[in-house]
């Protein structure tokens, strides 16, 4: 599976924050970055057969079901920057440590070039 190991050796940049954890072991149903460029960084794996996801693109407070709350335009700005930065990348049992290995790949040569 992708692993802080693997992602941290090239995406330590300030367009990429990665999860963060406190212990050595983790039980993730989705593996979460957050950048700037996640719609380019998207596209760009998408065309290279990389599975990605955007699982909250709406903010929650945002969303029909709680417009009961009224919220202001400008409430809630993590949630919102949030909504336009985070990507779920691939992390689930079968993933091979070869389909790990060329998804890092991938997002070693979006970010740095090669």
């Amino acid at each position: 599976m992708i692993n802080e190991a693997s992602i941290g050796e090239f995406v330590r940049t300030p367009e990429a924050v990665l999860p963060e954890h406190l212990t050595n072991r983790h039980i993730y149903n989705q593996y979460v970055i957050r950048t700037q460029q996640r719609d380019e960084l998207r596209a760009f794996l998408q065309s290279r057969n990389v599975a990605s996801e955007i699982y909250y693109p709406i903010p929650f407070h945002q969303q029909e079901c709680f417009a009961y709350l009224n919220p202001r335009s400008n409430d809630y700005p993590v949630s919102r920057t949030a909504a336009q930065q985070v990507l779920a990348l691939p992390i689930y049992p079968g993933l091979t440590a070869e389909m790990q290995e060329y998804a890092v790949a991938q997002l070693r040569e979006f970010y740095l070039g090669g």
